[in-house]
């Protein structure tokens, strides 16, 4: 193969690049973003604070602080530090709900 012959391979191997770089962009653009949910990027927890236990259960950071000072709540003083264990949470959410059954 002359020089002649390589230069021209050679600059219609680049025309393709340049179509394939445009169309892959194309793409890219049309198609939206894809985000792993939260609890597939990280280990779900097993103790949350005060405020998230209070996230979870829809009351306000006090409401939740109070809870927390509560007997019958479940929570866990390390140091200064309060945590909730997660599956004990949802334990005494059931043991405090009263369900119909009827439903």
């Amino acid at each position: 193969m002359r020089y002649g012959d390589i230069a021209k391979e050679l600059c219609g191997i680049a025309r393709e690049l340049t179509d394939l770089a445009e169309r892959l962009s194309k793409i890219e653009a049309a198609t939206p973003e894809v985000k792993l949910p939260a609890d597939k990027a990280q280990p779900e927890k097993m103790m949350l604070s005060v405020e998230e236990a209070g996230e979870l259960l829809g009351v306000s950071r006090v409401v939740a602080y109070q809870l927390s000072h509560r007997d019958d709540f479940p929570v866990l003083h390390i140091g200064r530090r309060l945590l909730v264990p997660k599956g004990k949470l949802i334990e005494w959410v059931n043991n405090h709900c009263s369900w119909n059954e009827e439903f």
